[in-house]
């Protein structure tokens, strides 16, 4: 996490009010794709089960996978946009979001990986793994929204991550961050 927080720096004056709404519209596309993905591979899996015809099943997980850019331009940029937005925006807090936001990239693009290969093979297993992964990384990204939408709870979350930061040193520039965005 030390690499992508070197690449984090304050935001300046004009990207301030830009940063709201690009946050948004990267969640217009991320949360409706990965929906349609996930309930997609859940009927793939469950039409495959029921003994369905292939095509059908096949049809199913193609809706979202059928060509990588899809995957790429709805799934994963939004979301590696996502956690350099969010990092920017709460420079300076108190709150771990590039380890979160990391940690559900990580939890998509093992299920983006799982998903493919069962779009290749049509393996029930991987299938349903794949959209569990998935279902997980979704579920911590809206935890994680959540928390974001409380800051009087990120002090639950703190402490969960106070034993890692006792060893880490606080970045230059934190505390002067925290006074700009109060002014």
């Amino acid at each position: 996490m030390g690499f992508i927080e070197t690449l984090i720096h304050l935001p300046t004056a004009e990207q301030w009010p830009l940063i709201k709404p690009l946050i948004m519209l990267m969640q217009v596309f991320f949360l409706p794709f990965m929906g349609l993905l996930i309930v997609s591979t859940i009927l793939s899996v469950v039409f495959r089960l029921a003994g369905r015809s292939e095509g059908l099943s096949r049809d199913m997980i193609d809706l979202g996978l059928r060509h990588p850019a899809a995957w790429l331009v709805f799934g994963l940029l939004p979301l590696v946009a996502m956690l350099f937005l969010y990092s920017q925006s709460l420079f300076g807090q108190p709150i771990p979001i590039t380890a979160y936001m990391v940690r559900i990239l990580g939890l998509v693009i093992v299920g983006f990986a799982l998903l493919l290969v069962y779009r290749k093979s049509l393996n029930v297993a991987v299938g349903g793994l794949g959209a569990l992964v998935l279902m997980g990384g979704m579920f911590h990204f809206m935890a994680t929204l959540s928390l974001l939408a409380v800051p009087e709870r990120w002090a639950l979350a703190l402490s969960d991550h106070a034993q890692q930061d006792s060893a880490a040193q606080p970045h230059e520039g934190r505390d002067s961050a925290a006074r700009i965005r109060l002014v």
